[in-house]
């Protein structure tokens, strides 16, 4: 089956190099891209020839097989005895042509592939030729199939556009190689292609002579001073492009310039070193065509181009982008978009949910602009269509009631369920068209206030622990979404405390560079918060200051300028919100205390929930898991104490262990697949935590700083909103 995008990228590929001087290594990258396109097409050959019809001695061959050849002479050679009428495509011999000795079709097949340098196959198959003539040049591209092909029409078409791309270029190759060797020749040319020629100087100040055409659009022309031939440029680009062309004088560069003119028009001049014998450049082939119209197209296109980005850019303003500042209950958000273009890849949303949760994404698409833009309103546009759909077949599949709007905020699913379901739905047309979305999506609770996220591919969360005045970066496991159309999605849970603050933000951020090339990183918003929120004072800043300051801050590290989309989110939870019950147990990292810790991390959680014995002890094992982890495969020595603490937490529907150490990097999360199916050397104890825990999540603050947080969902407890399996699945 033919590949139209292949086959179309390499013609442009193919379009961009023809003008250029007829140099060995052109010639390779032209007859490479001729194989190429012979592959996307499933040819055993694709082959290529061209010569300029007033010198039919001279010509190029692109056989496809390595070998170019350029300016040969001779008439004996193939591309001298072709006969063919007019313009006809010559498709592939019937059974009778083939086994008729008198027809001559086969026979000129076996001499266009022995001129291209072809080994034929011996047995027969599909032959397809396409030959004819355009701008004073003649030429052919010739296909050959084991088999028979089958879509020969199609074939056909693209033969024509491969051809008449080549020879439309073609005439580059002609005049750079001295082809144009006469007035009438020039004239010829000239006429047939709309252009104008000069024979310039070695200094490039004086024309030497040039076609008719030209003395009527630029009389100066015959003003024998030094570079009066330039008097029909505009003043104002006339010392750059006399500038320019000293410069090259006398080198091997070939100019291609465009320049306004005295009457408000445009020109594009081009000029091609012209050599002797011993290949000293004597003189250089000005080529001048009028391009006023193609400039005023491209006024207009352009003109049409920004109405239309600022017209998407009013609409995505107005009906696209997420919240600007929102109080709910006791967090306070703020949401700012600085897009790289007038419009951007970049989205989030927040959404009330049930009893006081709030969800929040935060995504971004692949690349800039419009089509960046259409991609991240139909991916937010997909979140609700998932969340919707959910909770329809939850009714449908319990009480059979009719979903009401207000019943929505009340019954959202959750979020691990939303984001498996996102992907099914997405992901295969992600994959189809080489997308991806990078994607955040948090859950917060409240009364006491915990968070969920799922994590897809997306830059790190910055977390500033307010009774640590610490920042810590959380970091997920997943990838972008688009990737694949089958990867398992994790949440994460993190306890919340009063006056914590997490920043979420897409990659244009961090990413902003300095003149160094160093970027921003999230060190740079780590350390704006530090300098920001480690301090007591009665004023804290919001989370709208802080957001303009990070901006501002990672603006003036990139001297005033962002490459990439910027989006930033800044959730706070209030100081004066209730926090929960926690404990503090200390281990002092020896194997023999694993016991005593164990104990410890039952007796608190079974005092705060007696009924909950079956998950405290799942947990407990989790934790044990971890804590032997940390002790073989972590150099753990913290600044101030050989102990690693344990904050234990809890509220009425969840248990949390954070482990706080100092040590190197350790990848938590690369869960092997079950070991007791799979033979695995190591990583039994993060197989125990995945099963065991409900989730757990790891933070980093600076280079040794790490801290690893279980979570278990209760299951005897009345709950206000689904906990358990219920709640992520």
């Amino acid at each position: 089956m033919v590949s139209p995008g292949r086959i179309w990228q390499n013609i442009s590929k193919l379009s961009s190099i023809m003008g250029r001087q007829a140099e060995r290594e052109t010639l390779q990258i032209m007859d490479q891209l001729i194989r190429e396109m012979g592959n996307a097409l499933q040819c055993v050959q694709l082959g290529l020839y061209a010569y300029p019809e007033n010198n039919p001695q001279w010509g190029l061959v692109l056989p496809g097989n390595g070998r170019p050849l350029i300016g040969f002479q001779g008439t004996d050679h193939f591309l001298s005895r072709i006969v063919l009428s007019g313009e006809v495509i010559i498709c592939s011999p019937s059974e009778e042509e083939r086994n008729s000795t008198d027809s001559p079709v086969p026979g000129m097949f076996q001499e266009l592939a022995h001129g291209l340098g072809w080994q034929v196959p011996e047995e027969d198959g599909e032959w397809i030729l396409l030959h004819h003539t355009r701008g004073g040049s003649t030429g052919g591209i010739l296909g050959y199939w084991q088999n028979s092909y089958g879509h020969r029409d199609g074939v056909a078409a693209v033969f024509g556009v491969i051809l008449d791309t080549v020879l439309g270029y073609i005439q580059e190759f002609w005049k750079d190689l001295g082809l144009i060797l006469s007035a009438e020749d020039a004239e010829l040319v000239s006429s047939q292609l709309g252009q104008d020629y000069i024979i310039l100087s070695r200094d490039l100040t004086h024309p030497l002579s040039y076609t008719s055409g030209i003395l009527k659009t630029h009389p100066q022309i015959t003003d024998p001073s030094p570079w009066s031939w330039v008097g029909w440029i505009h003043p104002d680009d006339r010392q750059d492009f006399i500038k320019t062309c000293s410069e090259s004088a006398g080198t091997d560069i070939s100019l291609n310039l465009q320049v306004r003119t005295q009457e408000s028009g445009w020109v594009q001049i081009r000029t091609l070193p012209r050599r002797d014998s011993q290949g000293n450049i004597h003189t250089y082939l000005g080529i001048v065509e009028d391009i006023t119209a193609e400039k005023a197209r491209e006024t207009e296109l352009v003109e049409a181009r920004d109405m239309e980005i600022l017209l998407s850019a009013r609409i995505q303003k107005a009906l696209l982008s997420g919240f600007e500042d929102i109080t709910y209950g006791n967090l306070t958000l703020a949401g700012m978009t600085l897009p790289s273009k007038e419009v951007d890849g970049d989205f989030y949303d927040a959404i009330p949910g049930q009893k006081g949760t709030l969800d929040l994404m935060i995504g971004d698409v692949m690349g800039k602009g419009v089509a960046a833009s259409l991609l991240g309103a139909a991916t937010r546009s997909q979140v609700y269509r998932v969340i919707l759909g959910l909770i329809q077949t939850d009714q449908e599949g319990g009480s059979g009631t009719t979903l009401l709007p207000e019943n929505v905020s009340s019954m959202l699913p959750g979020i691990t369920r939303i984001i498996d379901s996102l992907n099914d739905r997405i992901s295969p047309d992600l994959i189809a068209i080489n997308q991806f979305i990078t994607l955040n999506y948090a859950r917060f609770y409240q009364d006491p206030h915990h968070l969920d996220f799922v994590d897809c591919g997306h830059p790190p969360v910055i977390y500033w622990d307010s009774r640590k005045a610490t920042c810590w970066q959380i970091k997920g496991s997943n990838m972008p979404i688009g990737f694949s159309g089958s990867q398992e999605y994790r949440h994460h849970s993190l306890p919340l405390n009063p006056g914590d603050l997490l920043v979420f933000y897409s990659d244009g951020l961090t990413e902003a560079d300095d003149e160094a090339d160093v970027p921003f990183d999230t060190r740079g918003i780590q350390e704006y918060l530090h300098s920001r929120m480690d301090v007591v004072t009665h004023q804290p800043p919001t989370p709208r200051e802080l957001i303009h300051g990070l901006s501002n801050q990672a603006l003036l590290h990139s001297g005033g300028r962002f490459t990439d989309d910027v989006t930033v989110i800044c959730i706070q939870l209030d100081q004066k919100c209730r926090g929960r019950d926690q404990t503090i147990l200390q281990w002092d990292r020896t194997l023999p205390a694993l016991a005593d810790i164990r104990q410890g991390i039952a007796s608190v959680f079974l005092a705060a929930h007696p009924d909950e014995e079956e998950p405290i002890q799942e947990l407990v094992l989790a934790a044990h898991e971890g804590l032997t982890n940390i002790a073989d495969h972590n150099e753990t020595v913290s600044p101030d104490s050989q102990e690693v603490p344990l904050i234990l937490a809890w509220d009425d529907y969840n248990l949390w262990i954070c482990i706080d150490y100092h040590g190197d990097s350790y990848d938590w999360q690369d869960v092997p697949e079950n070991p007791l199916e799979h033979y695995h050397e190591r990583g039994y104890g993060r197989f125990i935590i995945q099963e065991l825990a409900s989730s757990f999540a790891v933070l980093e603050s600076g280079t040794t700083q790490k801290r690893l947080v279980l979570t278990k969902q209760l299951t005897q407890v009345n709950r206000r909103y689904p906990t358990g399996k219920e709640l992520h699945e």
